[in-house]
């Protein structure tokens, strides 16, 4: 099957499962085309993903970052202060929090996991909403 009838399976929300694409390598899809496939189960090639700079908008979050190759090197404190960002949607919503059990079998191990548990938590939440994210893509 060729990549622009793929394509248009995914817009008419078809599934691509079994389907094997004979120009893959041999054509240039654009990054969201890419992502679609991606998405249906098809990897496109580094080297075959087209993209224009004039096509990406502009986002204040990421564009006005300054961006360092430096290695650093974090206390859990500090990866805790990072990743932690106020929930304004909990504010709004009075969301309670949610405590999970987590034992390991191992008393030195479970400790710790008690001592550090505040500091666990903020270092945990992207994680389990990165995952939960990742779930409902799944499911779709």
């Amino acid at each position: 099957m060729k990549t622009e009838q793929a394509l248009a399976m995914i817009k008419n929300g078809e599934s691509l499962k079994g389907v094997v694409l004979e120009d893959l390598y041999a054509v240039q899809v654009s990054a969201r085309d890419a992502l679609s496939l991606a998405r249906s189960g098809i990897v496109v090639p580094e080297q075959n993903v087209f993209y224009d700079d004039a096509d990406i908008s502009y986002d204040e979050e990421i564009d006005e970052v300054e961006w360092s190759n430096e290695y650093l090197n974090l206390s859990w404190e500090e990866k805790a202060k990072l990743f932690s960002k106020p929930n304004k949607e909990g504010a709004e919503n009075n969301l309670k929090p949610v405590t999970l059990e987590i034992t390991t079998n191992d008393l030195e191990v479970d400790s710790w996991l008690r001592e550090n548990r505040e500091r666990l938590s903020e270092v945990i939440k992207p994680i389990v909403k990165s995952l939960f994210e990742a779930e409902k893509r799944i499911k779709v």
